[in-house]
């Protein structure tokens, strides 16, 4: 039939039933592993260390990257800090999860400033889930960031590799 779908038994493209499940599974898994799980902790100081601070987490196909860059705040300015590093599979794994528990696309983007006197201000920049759309959250004030939800532990994995990275950008400064 053209331009309609024809329903054949399985047992006509000489398939026994039983793989149907098996090869449901095999195209759900592929169609999931083309998808791109991108999240970026901007920070920005006015009296600190460092005026900003990209830190960038992120899945592909299943391999994930973290990668951080600042600017430390010094007149004349110097040279930016850069570090990144490969996740494990199991750091990608947490990642994607965190990700998908956090509903970042959800509502609860808004929050306050500080004025920048005293660091950091955050936000948070999400491309993931499948979607062509981007969200930024301002983490300041942000209710939906408080202790014990999902995305508050998403944002706790994520500062911990960005000091990781940041101590390492560091260490590989001053040698």
């Amino acid at each position: 039939m053209v331009g309609q779908f024809e329903y054949r038994p399985m047992q006509e493209w000489g398939m026994p039933s039983r793989m149907f499940p098996v090869i449901v599974l095999f195209i759900a898994a592929r169609l999931a592993a083309g998808q791109s799980d991108i999240v970026t902790l901007s920070q920005k100081w006015g009296r600190a260390g460092y005026s900003s601070c990209d830190f960038e987490a992120g899945v592909f196909q299943g391999r994930g990257r973290l990668s951080l860059r600042c600017t430390p705040n010094t007149v004349p300015p110097l040279r930016d800090i850069t570090a990144e590093r490969r996740l494990t599979t199991k750091e990608a794994e947490t990642l994607t999860e965190l990700i998908r528990a956090g509903n970042l696309y959800d509502g609860g983007h808004t929050g306050f400033g500080n004025g920048l006197s005293e660091g950091p201000w955050e936000t948070l920049s999400v491309h993931c889930c499948g979607r062509k759309d981007t969200v930024v959250l301002v983490i300041d004030g942000n209710d939906t960031f408080r202790s014990g939800s999902n995305r508050y532990r998403l944002l706790g994995q994520l500062r911990a590799w960005n000091e990781e990275l940041k101590a390492s950008a560091e260490r590989k400064l001053r040698r």
